[in-house]
């Protein structure tokens, strides 16, 4: 079970979502929130996929110290 109660969103995360349209940054924001609290892999494509790439090590790290 995922202990994660808490992980830092760093302003550059929120720089590399904010000029994605409405539906793929909701999916990106939920795809986040999923894999640091409920250990859900998303599985995305095009340019959220890419994102996502350069999230997931950070993200890693911050689950790795909570």
């Amino acid at each position: 079970m995922n202990e994660v109660k808490s992980f830092t969103f760093y302003t550059n995360y929120y720089e590399l979502i904010k000029y994605l349209p409405d539906e793929e940054r909701l999916i990106l924001y939920d795809s986040i929130f999923r894999y640091m609290f409920e250990d859900i892999e998303p599985n995305l494509e095009g340019l959220i996929n890419g994102i996502w790439v350069n999230l997931k090590m950070p993200l890693d790290t911050s689950k790795n110290h909570s």
